[in-house]
Order: structure tokens, then C-alpha cells, then sequence
């Protein structure tokens, strides 16, 4: 909601529509990081305390309107999953067998 609420300030129709097409596509990406094998990793639970912190942060720094801050927290919040998408992508469990509940 939060990343949704930010492309609507934009008041752009086109903005939006180009910002929300890269949430969705950042969603699938993101459901490779977030899957199965990569729940087991301990450092999953640091990654999304960062998020959540990241989150807080870019809503007090608009909510401020300090527009510095937000683009400074927001280049790190990109860091921070796109550190995610490469340490998931380089992992030797995407190779390992899901077990599927049937």
C-alpha cells in the first residue's frame, strides 16, 4: 500500500501506470526471493526488519516533506532488495527439490 500510495502522489497518470508496472514486475522477482527455500535463511527476518524500517522511514520523510531524505531512503531500500535479488540468484538452494504438500 505504501509503494501504491507514493506513485499516486506523483498525480500522473503515466507516472503511476510506469510505477506500478515495476511493483508488479518487482512482486515476481521478489516471490523468488521470498520463496520456500529462501524462508529457511536466517538472515530473511533481518531483511524484512530493514524493510519495514525503510518503510517507516520513507513515510516520515514524505510525511515531513523532506523530499532528500525520502530519495536517500529510498536508494537504499532498492539496495537492500536488490542485495535480496542477487544473494537469491547466486544460491545454490534454487537448484535443491521443493517438497510440494500434495
Amino acid at each position: 500500500a505504501l509503494h501504491t500510495a507514493i506513485g499516486a502522489a506523483a498525480h500522473s497518470g503515466r507516472i503511476f501506470a510506469a510505477y506500478h508496472q515495476i511493483l508488479s514486475e518487482t512482486q515476481r522477482i521478489a516471490h523468488l526471493c521470498f520463496s520456500e527455500s529462501a524462508r529457511a535463511d536466517e538472515r530473511l527476518g533481518t531483511h524484512l526488519e530493514k524493510t519495514m524500517a525503510d518503510h517507516r522511514q520513507m513515510y516520515e520523510a514524505i510525511r515531513a516533506g523532506d523530499a532528500n531524505a525520502a530519495e536517500r531512503v529510498a536508494g537504499a531500500h532498492v539496495e537492500l532488495f536488490r542485495r535480496r535479488v542477487v544473494d537469491a540468484l547466486m544460491s545454490t538452494r534454487l537448484t535443491e527439490p521443493l517438497s510440494v504438500a500434495v
